[in-house]
């Protein structure tokens, strides 16, 4: 009984020990509306201390400037994969101490891989070069001028540079792709031949020339091709193509007509690479790949 009692007695504290739970800090923040002054970025001290936009606009530019150097080589292998462009928003804190902590990536489940990448490696930049930063002046309270904890969101934006559709050699640029059961109809632009389309049936990865038009409003008339087009609101495939393990789909966007949405997919599931522009669509290596038919 003795050695029972001491073996509890000896048990018990350890118990309580790992019941404990840690006790949790957290930092208090301010934002830029909520401070008086404005934390002030090294090369930053010649704009006015009171314009708090300006102040938010400098060291935006200038950390931008500070991760280009750190991205450059992200950027190739960006471009290599095939993305024409990226936005990401990195949140970070400038302590009391004029130093940059927590950086984290803002990202959630809608997030596209671009941004995705994009983001993660913004954050992991910053975080290599804000130890090696001068001291940056902290934010200040209206009322008694108290240092404190500043959260700042950073934008971080990536275009190509890429040659794309207008350095490229191609004949035929396939504008829709029409999928029902059974068959697969591609529409395309012929680039020697103004206002001139023709109707490729591909069904089986098999090519046969249907018939040629001289407007897209012949094309989708209600005697060709007009049954088979998406009703307004529901995404329509532009084009599909593989290349290797690579299946690339780009659709125009269901939301906004002026935009595609690029797909990697993967045993037949669909992942979102993107939303770009078409002007960001024309100067994407890949994406012309994907397009053109020679």
């Amino acid at each position: 009984m003795k050695l029972k009692i001491y073996f509890l007695a000896l048990i018990f504290p350890i118990i309580l020990l790992a019941q404990e739970q840690p006790e949790i800090i957290l930092l208090e923040k301010f934002t830029a509306r909520q401070v008086g002054q404005m934390a002030i970025f090294p090369g930053c001290e010649n704009v006015d201390p009171s314009d708090k936009a300006k102040l938010t606009q400098c060291m935006s530019q200038k950390l931008n400037e500070q991760l280009g150097d750190y991205l450059s080589n992200f950027s190739d292998k960006f471009a290599d994969d095939g993305f024409s462009t990226a936005y990401a928003k990195v949140r970070f804190v400038v302590n009391k101490e004029g130093k940059i902590i927590e950086v984290e990536a803002l990202q959630d489940s809608t997030t596209s891989e671009a941004n995705r990448r994009l983001g993660k490696a913004s954050e992991i930049a910053l975080v290599k070069f804000a130890s090696k930063l001068p001291h940056i002046h902290p934010a200040l309270l209206e009322d008694d001028g108290t240092p404190v904890n500043l959260q700042f969101d950073l934008p971080v934006t990536f275009k190509s540079t890429g040659g794309g559709l207008n350095r490229m050699k191609w004949k035929e640029l396939t504008l829709f792709t029409l999928k029902d059961e059974g068959s697969t109809i591609e529409i395309r632009e012929l680039r020697d031949k103004p206002n001139a389309y023709i109707a490729y049936d591909t069904t089986h990865n098999k090519e046969v020339k249907l018939k040629e038009f001289n407007s897209l409003q012949e094309v989708f008339s209600p005697e060709s091709y007009q049954s088979k087009l998406k009703p307004w609101g529901e995404r329509q495939l532009m084009s599909e193509k593989r290349f290797g393990r690579q299946h690339i789909r780009i659709y125009y966007s269901a939301a906004d007509q002026n935009s595609f949405d690029i797909f990697s997919v993967e045993n037949d599931q669909e992942k979102l690479r993107e939303t770009v522009s078409f002007e960001e669509l024309q100067v994407s290596d890949l994406y012309c790949k994907v397009l053109i038919r020679n």
